[in-house]
């Protein structure tokens, strides 16, 4: 993936749709899943700032302002890993594409995809713990 390319969480919806729907390794699954769960979060930050904008529900606004806070967070850590997963699977695809002809070029070969598959574990790994830690830390009362 060149840089000049790479979705980053600023990129539209669409030149994300558009990415994932191209015929193309990447982005992959866990840039997909990273942004429906920042969807996801969306509809909980909408809820929370339309509680603290209302004075009947002045009772829970440190509540509403707390999640829409956690919300935000959420929301942008999960764009940020979305961009990170789709760079890590790149790296790994072009690790792919080196060649492998001499002893050196094979063992240059594995090291990149090595390099770049535990990258992309690490990625998906914090894709999997973060949000949980996050509710977690929001809701401290419920296990998640």
């Amino acid at each position: 993936m060149d840089e000049e390319d790479a979705l980053s969480s600023t990129s539209s919806l669409q030149e994300w749709s558009d990415a994932v729907a191209a015929a193309t390794s990447t982005p992959a699954g866990g840039a997909v899943a990273a942004l429906a769960t920042a969807l996801s979060a969306s509809p909980v930050a909408m809820v929370a700032g339309l509680t603290t904008g209302r004075e009947q529900y002045a009772a829970v606004h440190d509540h509403a302002r707390a999640t829409l806070e956690r919300a935000e967070i959420l929301r942008a850590d999960l764009l940020d890993m979305a961009a990170l997963d789709a760079v890590a699977v790149a790296e790994y695809i072009d690790a792919l594409g080196r060649p492998q002809t001499t002893e050196f070029e094979r063992t240059a070969r594995e090291a990149a995809k090595r390099a770049a598959l535990i990258e992309a574990a690490r990625v998906q790994l914090e894709l999997l713990h973060q949000p949980p830690q996050r509710l977690q830390e929001l809701r401290p009362d419920r296990a998640v």
